[in-house]
C-alpha cells in the first residue's frame, strides 16, 4: 500500500476513530465498575465523545474532497483485496457527494493498470490490464 494514495487521510482517521472508540468503552466500563468516581469519569466519557463526534465530521467532510480513488499494490497477489478496497472508497465517494453521478479510478497492481468506473447503478473494470511498461500512448474513444 503506497503512501501518497488518497485514502491516506481516511485511513489515519480510521484508526484515529478506532482508539478513540477503544478508549471509550475502556471509559464505560470503568464506570460501570467503579460507582465512586463516576462524575469525573462522566465528564472525560463526554469530552471524548465531544472529539468522536468532531473526529467523524471532519471524516464526512475529507471524502467531499476526493476527486478519483486510486489503490496501488506493489504485487500481482491479491488482486480480490485491492479491488474490494477501491469499491468501498468509491462507494463512500457515492454517499458523501449527493451530486456525484459516477466516480471513476483506478488500480495500478505492480505494472498493471485496471480502470475501474463506478455509477449509481454498478461496476465497470477493464477486462484486460494495460501494461504500463509496454504501453507508452493509451488512446480512448
Amino acid at each position: 500500500m503506497a503512501a501518497g494514495r488518497p485514502d491516506g487521510a481516511g485511513a489515519a482517521t480510521d484508526s484515529a476513530m478506532k482508539a478513540l472508540e477503544v478508549k471509550i468503552r475502556k471509559l464505560e466500563e470503568e464506570i460501570d465498575a467503579d460507582t465512586q468516581h463516576a462524575d469525573k469519569k462522566q465528564d472525560a466519557l463526554s469530552k471524548l465523545r465531544r472529539k468522536e463526534k468532531d473526529l467523524l465530521s471532519s471524516y464526512k467532510l475529507w471524502w467531499m474532497r476526493v476527486h478519483v480513488p486510486y489503490e496501488i499494490n506493489s504485487t500481482r497477489l491479491g488482486w480480490y483485496e485491492t479491488v474490494n478496497q477501491l469499491l468501498i472508497y468509491m462507494h463512500q465517494m457515492l454517499i458523501e457527494q449527493l451530486d456525484r453521478r459516477f466516480v471513476l479510478g483506478f488500480i495500478l497492481c505492480f505494472d498493471e493498470l485496471r480502470l475501474v468506473l463506478m455509477d449509481r447503478s454498478g461496476v465497470m473494470v477493464t477486462e484486460t490490464p494495460i501494461n504500463i511498461h509496454k504501453v507508452s500512448v493509451i488512446y480512448f474513444f
